[in-house]
């Protein structure tokens, strides 16, 4: 079965199944990848590295850990000459030729090509001393890792796990056991089962978990591992679908509260824009205001024009007929100096009349000026006067009409 977990968290769940002894460890590099092994859980270790220049840095990562023995070595399946292909990506150098990769990786290149001797895990096994059941676990990183494995002779009676990396297209470098169909093939022959693969960021590469299928108890305890370690998965699939959920119903609620506010900002938008034209109709009454204002003074002015005329007018009516009485008096003076002495006396008392009267007038006139404030006192004075006036034609026709008949009554007197 194919999982989309790492192979260092595969390592450390057969760890439990497998308690670990010791480990052969082929194509370790620089040592990069070797630290999930050098915590203590192995006793012994065995690791085999053909490039001379990774060699020297996988001795500084292995040295300081006892029982751990470090070969520079290009294993296969058996003791012979073969070219070792330097690549321009380290981890593709090997026995296999880099152009034949390059359907995997277009800028991979041939960097040098080194010809070496090459030998057995057996041999390297035997030449540090130690036995067929020393070893429980091995790790291939390097392909092909099938004659790597035909070289092991009879530590493989020991290796319960093992893994490998492989091409999973069978049709790349076929027969020379680089693919996962050949070595499933060889090792299901020699009892073991495959457990799971584990693709590389590269899906075409992959890294194949096998294991001793003879002990059956230990398959049980996988696949209640197994399931127990899926449980969690599902369990963690679900918490990120909870986390999802609530992620996207606080993004919905985002939206909405962007929709609201965006909203909230249009109504306040208008609000101001209703705001500025009231603004502009308040200074628009204003300047009215100031305008009608301004007219009410023009007309108060024009009024207080107007009324100034009619006094003047009325004073100049006034001072008319006071000059006719007085040519008119003088007249008759003249003709009835002698004659009229009683009518003067009438007439001195008539006279006094009109001076009360002419002093009423100039009264009125003194007062005119107090009635000139108000254009209905004005009014009210003005028909006053008026009235005054129709009863002073009235006098000066009742006084014509008294002169006539004492006229009359002086010519009769003459007549006799």
């Amino acid at each position: 079965m194919d999982f989309s977990i790492s192979l260092q968290e595969f390592t450390e769940l057969f760890r439990s199944i497998v308690p670990p002894k010791g480990l052969a460890y082929v194509g370790a590099g620089s040592g990069s990848s070797m630290g999930p092994y050098l915590n203590g859980a192995f006793q012994v270790g065995i690791v085999a590295e053909a490039d001379v220049t990774d060699y020297e840095k996988l001795l500084k990562v292995v040295n300081d850990h006892q029982g751990w023995i470090v070969h520079n070595a290009l294993v296969s399946d058996k003791a012979s000459e073969a070219i070792f292909y330097q690549a321009s990506n380290p981890n593709e150098s090997g026995l296999l030729s880099p152009e034949g990769l390059a359907k995997f990786w277009r800028n991979l290149k041939i960097k040098g090509e080194v010809s070496q001797n090459t030998t057995t895990l057996e041999a390297l096994c035997k030449q540090s001393n130690l036995n067929h059941d020393d070893l429980n676990w091995l790790v291939l990183e390097c392909i092909p890792a099938l004659p790597i494995i035909k070289g092991m002779g009879v530590f493989l009676e020991g290796i319960d796990v093992i893994i490998a990396r492989v091409i999973r297209d069978a049709s790349i470098f076929p027969g020379l056991g680089a693919s996962k169909f050949e070595l499933d093939n060889y090792l299901i022959e020699k009892g073991y089962r495959r457990i799971c693969l584990v693709e590389e960021r590269q899906p075409a590469m992959a890294n194949v978990l096998y294991l001793r299928d003879q002990k059956d108890y230990l398959l049980d305890k996988i696949e209640l591992l197994t399931e127990s370690y899926r449980v969690k998965i599902d369990q963690i699939n679900l918490e990120q679908y909870v986390k999802l959920e609530e992620i996207q119903s606080k993004d919905k609620y985002l939206v909405e509260l962007q929709q609201q506010n965006e909203l909230l900002i249009h109504e306040r938008n208008e609000q101001l824009t209703q705001l500025a034209n009231y603004e502009s109709q308040v200074e628009q009454f204003k300047k009215e205001c100031l305008n009608n204002e301004v007219l009410v003074e023009q007309f108060k002015n024009a009024q207080w024009v107007e009324l100034g005329k009619n006094a003047e007018a009325f004073q100049v009516k006034i001072d008319q007929i006071n000059l006719e009485q007085h040519v008119k008096f003088k007249e008759l003076s003249q003709l009835h100096q002698a004659e009229l002495t009683r009518i003067n006396r009438a007439l001195d008392e008539k006279s006094d009349a009109v001076v009360r009267l002419k002093q009423e007038l100039e009264e009125q006139q003194r007062q005119t000026l107090h009635w000139l404030h108000t254009n209905e006192t004005l009014q009210k004075q003005i028909n006053e006067q008026q009235y005054r006036q129709e009863l002073l034609d009235k006098e000066l026709v009742k006084a014509e009409v008294q002169i006539d008949f004492i006229k009359d009554i002086l010519i009769r007197e003459k007549a006799f």
